[in-house]
């Protein structure tokens, strides 16, 4: 694929310093990086280290290992050891693991899991409660409290929100390098019922608990590997030796300490490529996009804009520039005006190696229903017909909230309907725990015909297969799983 305005310029002049590639969305950012690392290697201009590209998910880790690999291979070059991608978090988590002393944590620390978790922190804020349920209270609307049985769900759901709230904060204070001790210091003048004020005395909990289990949340290993690298010099002269160049994608979803933490590593030859337009990440997470804005106004900084793509047809790409213009213009609350940059879309060439789409049906449309079940089931019905008129495509359906998507995903599976659910409920991944866990089970309890049943449903036979309790091909089956991995338990064949 050939290199496009904005993309040829940085591939064949970026050597070094600060950089910036604002590129708009489908402008081919991970093919310009590929290329533009598979350049650098080729000349020998990353020497004497390596180039670090760090992301934000695994998937992408993936993507631009398979996309440097290839460019490597059309050069003749199996240069593995001249790249190094990974996602932030596993960067921390490998420099933490250097030296878990100066962070005054245990050799054998664990990451907790998103279950684990959400336990400490509800079992902290419950331990909060114990002595200020008035201010939890507080924040409660006592004309909602008619009823006991009322009441009960009411504080069942603050508690859960309240949680996730606190959560947050937590992440906002270790995220801007904010230990428990300088949180309730920096709070303290606050009005007692200040959430930030709850926050910081939670946080207090939920740091020891973490500490007694043995415990990093993800946040910790950012608060740690910043702090590693600013009080040990022989540390970060390491990785200053062993990455010549660093590259940060999607920086519009980056904050402060991962900003802080890359600066240091990089040691000024740095190139970050993100869309301030595309910063969704701000509203459920620490990330603040206005730091890769204020990086692309930097005046050492050199930019190079990506501003060419042809995922979407002219007709969609009008649409989307119309709506920059009026928010920059028109919109009615003027605090907003400023929220997107004036960064127009504009298509390729119709020569390009991947012309914009053409199409001959378009079109927008809306509806009114009476509730959100009669509209999740509009959009069941509407997937249906897609997937009829068109099997070859894909049918996207955002969802604003987690209960209902999972309403959506209930109807579709209901009505037999094919769908993948990208978020951490997803019904594959949901699939897949069962099976492990029934294989789990039996292995527990190998003289269960309970459990042997139940493996077998899950792992070997459809859900509607009714599993008798003289199972002729229990023998075959136990000599299988000797011999196989769970992998295969899980996906056989």
């Amino acid at each position: 694929m050939s290199l496009r305005k904005g993309q040829k310029e940085l591939v064949e002049q970026y050597r070094g310093g600060f950089c910036a590639v604002p590129a708009i969305p489908g402008g081919g950012k991970t093919h310009c990086l590929a290329v533009w690392t598979a350049e650098m290697i080729s000349n020998g201009y990353h020497k004497p280290g390596k180039i670090l590209i760090v992301t934000y998910m695994n998937s992408a880790v993936n993507n631009f290992k398979k996309r440097i690999a290839e460019e490597l291979k059309n050069r003749g070059l199996d240069s593995k050891n001249d790249y190094f991608v990974t996602t932030i978090h596993g960067l921390c988590l490998q420099i933490v693991r250097e030296k878990p002393d100066i962070a005054s944590i245990s050799d054998e620390f664990n990451v907790i899991d998103d279950i684990e978790r959400n336990d400490l922190i509800n079992r902290s804020v419950l331990e909060w409660r114990k002595k200020n349920q008035e201010r939890f209270e507080f924040f409660i609307e006592s004309s909602q409290l008619s009823s006991s049985k009322k009441a009960e769900s009411l504080d069942n759901r603050w508690q859960n929100d309240f949680s996730t709230v606190i959560l947050s904060a937590i992440g906002d204070f270790k995220c801007r390098g904010i230990s428990p001790a300088e949180a309730i210091e920096k709070t303290h003048r606050l009005n007692s019922n200040s959430i930030i004020k709850c926050a910081a005395e939670i946080y207090a909990l939920y740091d020891q608990k973490l500490k007694i289990a043995g415990y990093l949340d993800f946040n910790d290993m950012l608060y740690n590997a910043k702090k590693m690298l600013a009080t040990d010099s022989l540390l970060l002269e390491s990785y200053r030796k062993k990455f010549s160049f660093v590259c940060e994608d999607e920086a519009q979803d980056s904050n402060m300490i991962q900003s802080e933490i890359l600066n240091l590593i990089a040691n000024r030859n740095l190139l970050r490529v993100g869309d301030s337009n595309q910063a969704i990440c701000g509203s459920f997470s620490s990330s603040d996009f206005t730091l890769f804005k204020d990086f692309c106004n930097t005046p050492q900084t050199r930019v190079f804009n990506i501003t060419q793509s042809s995922r979407s047809s002219v007709q969609i790409i009008n649409l989307a520039n119309y709506f920059v213009d009026y928010v920059r213009n028109n919109h009615p609350v003027t605090r907003c005006r400023e929220s997107l940059l004036m960064q127009h879309i504009e298509p390729v060439s119709p020569y390009d190696d991947r012309p914009n789409p053409v199409i001959d049906e378009k079109g927008l449309g809306s509806a009114i229903f009476r509730s959100w079940e009669e509209e999740a089931a509009n959009i069941a019905d509407f997937s249906r017909r897609m997937l009829q008129k068109h099997p070859d495509l894909s049918t996207a359906i955002l969802i604003p909230t987690a209960w209902k998507m999972k309403l959506v995903a209930e109807i579709l599976e209901s009505k037999g309907i094919p769908f993948e659910q990208l978020d951490n409920s997803s019904a594959e991944r949901n699939k897949a725990l069962r099976k492990l866990g029934s294989i789990i089970g039996f292995a527990v309890k190998p003289d269960s015909s309970d459990r042997f049943a139940l493996m077998l449903k899950e792992c070997f036979f459809d859900s509607s297969y009714e599993i008798q309790e003289n199972l002729t091909h229990k023998k075959n089956i136990l000599e299988f799983i000797k011999k196989c991995p769970v992998e295969q338990l899980m996906y056989p064949s």
